[in-house]
């Protein structure tokens, strides 16, 4: 699974979906809260429990797909951001977003500085 392309394409379709939740209405009448709900607990739990594995460590499919790992960051980082965020989802996104930044240093993967620079500071 670690090399295979199905989680890449799962990830990448991933990312339409944090796009969406992202762009979601600021209307909370008008919101999609079981799209968010699947953002920020199944996909943020997928994501985490992923790149936190030793198998993910191993696989060099992440040097061929920096490209998709550094969006997947940038989204999850934008999802942080959402105003709607229940304490829970933040904790949930946070703990992604440090996965994410933790195997980008250890890989040597190149962040925009930036994301980089933004990220770090969530973490002081």
């Amino acid at each position: 699974i670690y090399t295979s392309n199905h989680m890449w394409k799962l990830f990448e379709n991933f990312l339409v979906d944090i796009c969406r939740t992202c762009n979601n209405t600021s209307d909370r009448k008008h919101a999609d809260s079981i799209l968010e709900k699947y953002v920020t607990e199944i996909v943020m739990s997928i994501v985490t429990t992923f790149f936190s594995s030793p198998f993910s460590d191993q696989s060099t499919t992440l040097q061929t797909r920096q490209p998709v790992f550094v969006q997947l960051l940038q989204g999850v980082f934008r999802v942080y951001h959402c105003n709607w965020l229940m304490p829970s989802q933040k904790a949930s996104v946070e703990s992604c977003i440090r996965v994410l930044s933790d195997v980008a240093k250890s890989r040597a993967i190149a962040i925009p500085v930036d994301l980089d620079s933004q990220v770090n500071n969530l973490f002081l």
